[in-house]
């Protein structure tokens, strides 16, 4: 089954589209807020994948840098690495997406 994406406006089957970025604001250290989006190429309705500052792109590296350790753990067989390791991914990767509620309501449509 192939992910299609049917463009809400014009209805076009999107199979192959560009991820976009472009910097919203900045936030109250002066580090940039994204958005990364794709927009319909017949149309060109905007369709926003992500919006993230610093905080939500540290989280995602902290989140990444987890997997691998649960990865590595896995690959030595050590059970309380990887339920360690677990743990503290399932906590980040809350985080994340609380933080990821609270950045869409507060830019989404800027």
């Amino acid at each position: 089954m192939r992910n299609e994406i049917i463009c809400d406006k014009c209805k076009l089957i999107i199979s192959k589209f560009e991820i976009k970025t472009r910097i919203i604001t900045q936030d109250e250290k002066g580090i940039d807020v994204q958005e990364s989006y794709f927009q319909c190429p017949t149309c060109g309705k905007k369709y926003t994948i992500l919006i993230s500052d610093g905080k939500l792109r540290l989280l995602i590296q902290k989140r990444v840098l987890c997997l691998k350790k649960i990865q590595k753990a896995k690959n030595k067989k050590d059970e309380a690495a990887m339920i360690r390791n677990k743990k503290k991914h399932d906590r980040i990767e809350k985080e994340i997406s609380d933080w990821q509620g609270m950045l869409t309501k507060k830019y989404a449509g800027k």
